[in-house]
C-alpha cells in the first residue's frame, strides 16, 4: 500500500460529509453534538472523518492481500448502487 492511499482516505472521508445522503442529517445532528458539549462537533467530524477513512482502508487492504483487483469492487459497487436505485 502506497503513503498516499491514508491520506488520500482521509480525504475522502471529509469530503463524505458532504454526499447527499448525509446532508440532510447534518443538521439534527450537529445540534444535537453541539448541545453535548463544547467539543461535540469537532468530535462528530473526526469521527466520521475517521470511520469512512478506516473502512476504506481496511476494505482495500483486504481486497489487495486476497489478490482481488479494485475494480471489480469499482464494477459491484456500481451495480448494486444501481440495482438500489431502480427498487
Amino acid at each position: 500500500m502506497e503513503l498516499t492511499a491514508i491520506p488520500l482516505a482521509f480525504i475522502a472521508g471529509l469530503l463524505s460529509i458532504l454526499s447527499p445522503c448525509v446532508l440532510p442529517m447534518l443538521p439534527a445532528v450537529t445540534a444535537a453534538s453541539m448541545n453535548s458539549n463544547r467539543a461535540g462537533l469537532l468530535s462528530l467530524a473526526l469521527g466520521l472523518s475517521l470511520s469512512f477513512a478506516l473502512a476504506g482502508t481496511v476494505l482495500t487492504f483486504v481486497l489487495l492481500s486476497l489478490g482481488i483487483s479494485t475494480e471489480w469492487l469499482r464494477y459491484f459497487s456500481i451495480t448494486l448502487m444501481i440495482l438500489m436505485g431502480l427498487a
